[in-house]
């Protein structure tokens, strides 16, 4: 605890693959990866009647759906966590 305030944090890394259009980039016109970490911290002065400032499951699940929802709609492909990648 610093400053009396409480803080959660979680991290994710992920790949994610778009290509750009309208000129001529060379390999950047063609499909290709780029590696990405989010990090989510969240603060605040108390904790509820269990001892914990945010359930991490929750929080692990809402930013999971954000990272998929804005890569998907950004590049038209699913983000890939790099905890799957082989």
């Amino acid at each position: 605890m610093q400053n009396g305030m409480y803080t959660i944090a979680v991290k994710r890394d992920f790949i994610a693959q778009h290509f750009l259009i309208g000129g001529a980039w060379g390999p950047e016109n063609e499909k290709h990866s780029h590696h990405y970490q989010v990090e989510v911290q969240l603060e605040g002065a108390a904790l509820d009647e269990h001892g914990y400032l945010m359930d991490i499951v929750d929080i692990e699940a809402k930013l999971d759906t954000l990272i998929a929802v804005q890569v998907s709609s950004q590049t038209g492909t699913p983000a890939i966590p790099v905890s799957n990648q082989e």
